[in-house]
């Protein structure tokens, strides 16, 4: 599969990145999420978001790929889950504007 992952269709090239993802290749994994995303598909952008959230702890790049995903409870859910820790990693000064809440959003 990987001597072939640029002759791949789709399909193919989401089982590669299920399977760099499940040996610990995550640079492998990303790139293939990352095409397969700027192609439309919503499964790598939600599987970015989730390396994001939980393995890069790039929390802006996990709610921009959570934003681009259709709408849906699940979507919902996990922007609330970003959008508080992003929340709690803000300084401690944090301004009193009620609007800045990630509640409100």
């Amino acid at each position: 599969l990987e001597r072939h992952a640029d002759s791949l269709e789709d399909d193919g090239r989401r089982l590669l990145g299920q399977y760099y993802r499940r040996c610990g290749d995550w640079s492998g994994a990303v790139a293939i999420w990352e095409r397969l995303a700027a192609e439309g598909c919503a499964e790598s952008l939600e599987r970015l978001a989730k390396y994001h959230e939980h393995i890069s702890g790039n929390l802006a790049a996990a709610r921009r790929c959570c934003e681009a995903l259709p709408r849906s409870t699940a979507r919902e859910r996990r922007r609330r889950r970003i959008d508080r820790k992003l929340w709690r990693r803000m300084p401690r000064n944090r301004s009193s504007n009620i609007e800045d809440s990630p509640s409100e959003h």
